[in-house]
């Protein structure tokens, strides 16, 4: 027995959604296929979660709550309490990780954003909760970034994070290879738009002072 099928009913459904929705689409997550991954018959959703639309909510509830607390959680424990240098390479980890599993996911990412996208709506509990994460990013990240006010420390983390969601909702939009855009070029840049250019190595000298 698989640990999926271990779980709970209610729980083998929701992780069932979301492979649905990241496999095909939030249109193309129907009842049929997602009785069909949890292994119950469509009375169980209704009996769990009171009707399909009630049951996306929570599904895509579920990646949120599993995303955004555990990056923040992740980057404060990358963080070193000293060093300009241990700050930087702990952020560009952090912003490597996080590329690399948004570019994995990215129908989950069109699924949380999609009433924005279309309707320009941001009411709902994607946007919402990309806002909230960004202000934490912000609030974690600030003691240690350059930007002389609170307005250009923000704009920096704005840039960051428009580039992310960006690259995740559209990987192929410019045609460059995936290994590119979740590699390190791609998350030292970021982290230059956070921390500044890294600073260049003097050279030694030939003959070291005594």
């Amino acid at each position: 027995m698989s640990t999926q099928e271990s779980l709970p009913p209610q729980q083998r459904i929701v992780l069932a959604t979301i492979q649905c929705i990241e496999r095909h689409g939030l249109q193309g997550a129907t009842v049929r296929r997602i009785t069909e991954v949890a292994g119950v018959n469509v009375a169980a959703i209704n009996y769990y979660f009171g009707s399909k639309d009630r049951l996306l909510e929570a599904a895509l509830a579920r990646t949120l709550e599993e995303g955004f607390p555990k990056a923040l959680t992740e980057l404060k424990e990358l963080l070193p309490e000293a060093g300009a240098g241990g700050v930087r390479e702990a952020v560009e980890t952090f912003l490597r990780n996080y590329l690399r599993h948004a570019l994995d996911y990215p129908r989950i990412g069109v699924a949380h954003l999609g009433n924005a996208l279309l309707r320009q709506d941001y009411a709902s509990q994607g946007p919402v909760a990309i806002r909230a994460f960004a202000d934490r990013f912000l609030e974690v990240l600030s003691p240690h970034l350059p930007q002389p006010t609170a307005a250009d420390r923000r704009r920096a983390v704005v840039h960051v994070w428009a580039t992310i969601i960006q690259l995740a909702l559209l990987p192929d939009l410019f045609g460059v290879p995936r290994d590119e855009l979740n590699g390190e070029g791609m998350a030292r840049m970021l982290t230059a738009t956070l921390l500044g250019p890294e600073p260049s190595t003097p050279p030694a000298e030939a003959f070291p002072r005594p």
